[in-house]
């Protein structure tokens, strides 16, 4: 079984370059978390921001749950940086509204995730995504417990 899986990964490597341009130009990206850490200072989340999203990113997420003021700024920060189409990597342009509408992206297309590793009940959690709402965050992971399956729902009336 070894030497079978060595076999096809052996024949697959000499695709992979012509895999990856293929899904960097359908723009399946993945998103990343390497600029959303708690407790990282606005010059360290400024580049680290830029550094991947000239690498190609287009949905970046940022921890949320320890402070709701700093969340918001590390949030504004993150925003200012990925809705600037003066960032956007060298060829990209920004996409056309229709395209995005309904989507929670900025103008340029990219979009802020928050991750609060399950740490609210249901209230809490409606409470404070209402108050990072001006950085228009999409819920990507986490942020209730996994009983608690109704969150969209619940925060749907909310405009997310």
């Amino acid at each position: 079984m070894r030497d079978e899986a060595l076999k096809m990964l052996t024949k697959q490597a000499t695709t992979k370059d012509t895999h990856k341009e293929d899904v960097k130009r359908a723009r399946y990206l993945a998103w990343v978390t390497l600029a959303g850490w708690l407790r990282y200072d606005d010059n360290k989340v400024c580049w680290l921001t830029l550094e991947v999203l000239h690498q190609g990113f287009n949905h970046f997420k940022m921890k949320v749950g320890s402070n709701v003021e700093s969340d918001l700024n590390r949030g504004e920060v993150t925003r200012s940086i990925i809705d600037d189409s003066a960032n956007l990597p060298m060829g990209r342009k920004p996409p056309s509204r229709s395209s995005i509408k309904g989507k929670n992206a900025g103008p340029t297309g990219n979009v802020l995730m928050i991750d609060a590793n399950q740490i609210w009940g249901v209230q809490q959690a409606v409470e404070y995504v209402k108050r990072l709402a001006e950085i228009k965050p999409d819920l990507s992971r986490s942020p209730l417990h996994l009983t608690s399956t109704h969150f969209r729902f619940i925060l749907s009336s909310y405009g997310h």
